[in-house]
């Protein structure tokens, strides 16, 4: 897409100065030396999106952190690998003060060029717009990427990773995506907490052990298992409700894996 063809705003889903989601019209983006130009085809949608509105009391912003779009023709592009016309996904890391230009649910938007990566042809861009377990999993847990696509990569040559990962909400579509990052990347020992009808389904994905969440004796359960195994221990938090997230927390810390 050329930038001569660009409209002058860019439509957006924006929270006002009292926190309020609206619609509304903001300047288009401009990028700065570093970032690219977007057009947003797909954006992802987390409970972060709103919940951090009121958590660090943000207003006047587009909210938003994932998305999937389309390269578009600016000055900043001459030196970056990427080229307009590209699709490329990406995750945002904007911190508590993002310029406008930043959020995702947004027709056009800026990205740092080293936040996003071009999207596979056989991966569905709408797919691409919702990354959140890669994002957990080998982001902020730091485990290396699966050898089919570490080529190329720092990960390229990492062993594979000796430990386990405890996942609570191993049945949600977070969950269940990282429990299948995990299988890819090679962790041996997966354990998800989930609802036991789901037990068997999530050991299909690649769960080696699946406890019942709202069992009263999860705890002991979750820690006898993990003396039987060695390594590093990893915990991936995959359940949305925030009025429960203290006892998921003191369950976590429990089992020292904070």
């Amino acid at each position: 897409m050329l930038r001569s063809s660009t409209p002058a705003t860019s439509r957006a889903l924006y929270a006002d100065k009292d926190g309020k989601l609206v619609v509304r019209h903001v300047p288009f983006p401009e990028p700065q030396e570093g970032e690219l130009l977007i057009k947003v085809l797909y954006s992802g949608v987390n409970p972060a999106d709103t919940k951090i509105i009121d958590f660090f009391g943000l207003k006047n912003y587009v909210i938003g952190t994932e998305f999937c779009g389309q390269v578009v023709e600016s000055e900043t592009l001459a030196s970056m690998s990427f080229k307009a016309g590209d699709i490329v996904a990406g995750v945002l890391s904007g911190g508590q003060s993002p310029p406008l230009r930043w959020g995702t649910h947004q027709e056009f938007m800026a990205i740092v060029a080293s936040w996003a990566w071009k999207v596979p042809e056989n991966l569905p861009p709408h797919d691409a717009a919702g990354l959140t377990a890669a994002t957990g999993f080998f982001n902020d847990i730091g485990l290396p990427l699966p050898p089919s696509v570490a080529r190329g990569t720092t990960d390229e040559r990492v062993d594979s990773p000796e430990g386990t990962l405890v996942i609570w909400g191993g049945a949600t579509s977070v969950g269940m995506a990282a429990i299948q990052f995990a299988r890819a990347a090679r962790v041996s020992s997966i354990i998800a907490i989930a609802s036991p009808k789901r037990h068997e389904y999530l050991k299909t994905l690649g769960a080696t052990q699946s406890f019942h969440y709202n069992d009263i004796e999860v705890i002991e359960k979750v820690k006898s298992a993990l003396h039987s195994t060695s390594g590093t221990i990893w915990a991936l938090d995959a359940y949305n409700p925030s009025h429960k997230a203290y006892s998921r927390k003191r369950f976590l810390y429990t089992i020292k894996l904070f």
